[in-house]
């Protein structure tokens, strides 16, 4: 991980290690679990493409997805073979032991990651992440969380809620412009992403 997303060296790695320094800051995390993206789908194409997938590896995600954190999946469907399920939540739903409900009846002994819109784009719902990363944990599964709308609208303290992965864009609330993104990777786990 270090290698390839590297903290020095170059033009302005002065100032985008400061980025990258506030950033995880202001999110909860610390800067080596922190890289400066040109978009959300940019962070979840990083995580989701990094992972050794094999033939038969089971992914869930649920309806309320956007194509940015779907379509890497897609493509780890059409060139590794792996297995997607999609789940239906309710909207809105009765509780949050409702949707985790929902997740855990989906997963197999062979789902080895949960993504999830932390803010689903279509409904404005907060997802419980925290409860999902506990139960993408007691299954030996990774969690992913699309998280182009919370930044900058939500208090978030990232190693608090025990995911895995964040991507996160800039321009929305925090106003930074097009082509501005920013994606964690906690530290336990980026020796399982290329």
């Amino acid at each position: 991980w270090a290698r390839r997303y590297p903290r020095g060296g170059g033009s302005g790695a002065a100032a985008r290690n400061e980025v990258r320094a506030r950033m995880a800051n202001f999110i909860g995390v610390t800067a080596d679990e922190v890289v400066i993206t040109r978009s959300t789908s940019e962070g979840m194409n990083i995580f989701t493409l990094g992972m050794d997938w094999n033939a038969g590896d089971e992914a869930v995600f649920s309806t309320h997805e956007h194509g940015g954190g779907i379509q890497p999946l897609t493509h780890m469907q059409d060139r590794r073979g792996i297995k997607l399920v999609r789940v239906e939540i309710p909207s809105p739903p009765e509780s949050v032991d409702q949707i985790v409900k929902i997740y855990e009846r989906a997963m197999t002994p062979k789902t080895r990651l949960i993504m999830v819109s932390h803010m689903p784009y279509v409904t404005g719902l907060i997802m419980p992440i925290k409860e999902l990363a506990d139960l993408a944990h007691s299954r030996g599964a990774l969690i992913s969380v699309d998280g182009a709308h919370p930044l900058g609208m939500l208090d978030l303290d990232l190693k608090a809620t025990g995911i895995d992965h964040y991507a996160a864009a800039g321009q929305k609330w925090l106003l930074a412009g097009s082509g501005t993104g920013m994606c964690y990777v906690k530290r336990s786990v980026q020796d399982k992403i290329w």
